[in-house]
């Protein structure tokens, strides 16, 4: 089995963005056969430091089954077919599992979650660790729209804060001297995006794509906030692009409210965040 197979399993498409390599397919757990043959092929570095933009924070504890198979699986050698199998029957099917699955299998180090969060109220506890079977800790730093994080005592922009926001800091490349910037430097990053981040739910069964509104304001309005003054959320946005080695988008079309929307949501990603330089004519309908 290869990364072609996940064409028909999770509707895996290739699709052309500038430089980077952008893989675009369906169930958020199947992004870890994707990071293992990026890996494998030194696109991608082993482990990586994982940004996402998600509905859902998917880092629940792997079950006991879950954890024996990695064992198992990490002491006769990793392989494309095992971590099928593994996203076939071993991971949680709402997909809300796959970034400790990931740690544990030693492909993701640290993870940076931009949570959208509607399915409970924001707090700082979830910012937290996740020790795995190997004793390595990792970081899981979880944040909320970038509109807020960059303006008024925001986690990216209080630097009242330093000392306590330093190790996010750290991991996002993320530095002030006078002035907010990325640091500029060879580390790679995953950059993943779930469709249903951008997803406006209501009365908990109906589910619409953002407005263009949304997505101005969240993304293409100027911070006023003094020390992030002119920042935008696609600045930042375009931050990320630069220091990842790979994007990956999972379409997640159940959480979407149907494959329609969630491809009215990758029209508008597409637009608003990457100047429409996804090719996406061959999108599955």
């Amino acid at each position: 089995m290869n990364l072609s197979d996940l064409k028909e399993i999770d509707e895996l498409r290739q699709v052309s963005f500038g430089e980077h390599k952008c893989f675009l397919h369906k169930e958020h757990r199947w992004v870890l056969p994707i990071i293992f043959y990026n890996q494998k092929k030194e696109i991608l570095p082993h482990p990586c430091t994982l940004v996402t933009f998600d509905a859902h924070r998917d880092y629940l504890n792997p079950n006991c089954s879950c954890k024996k198979d990695i064992l198992r699986i990490r002491k006769s050698g990793i392989t494309f077919d095992g971590i099928v199998h593994l996203c076939q029957e071993k991971l949680r099917k709402l997909n809300d599992d796959w970034i400790t699955v990931g740690m544990e299998l030693g492909f993701i180090d640290d993870a940076v979650i931009f949570y959208e969060g509607d399915d409970e109220p924001y707090n700082e506890n979830l910012k937290e660790e996740y020790k795995d079977q190997q004793g390595n800790i990792h970081k899981i730093k979880v944040l909320r729209f970038l509109s807020t994080e960059l303006g008024f005592q925001g986690d990216l922009s209080d630097t009242a804060r330093l000392e306590s926001l330093s190790e996010l800091w750290k991991i996002l490349g993320w530095q002030y001297n006078s002035n907010f910037s990325f640091l500029e430097n060879e580390r790679k990053i995953l950059l993943d995006l779930d469709l249903d981040f951008f997803i406006v739910r209501w009365k908990g069964c109906y589910k619409f794509p953002w407005p263009d509104e949304v997505f101005k304001k969240e993304f293409l309005v100027q911070s006023t906030y003094q020390e992030t003054k002119g920042w935008t959320g696609k600045d930042f946005v375009d931050g990320l692009v630069k220091m990842a080695a790979l994007l990956t988008i999972a379409r997640e079309p159940d959480c979407c409210g149907g494959k329609i929307k969630a491809n009215e949501v990758l029209g508008k990603v597409n637009h608003f965040l990457f100047d429409s330089k996804l090719n996406l004519d061959k999108i599955p309908g």
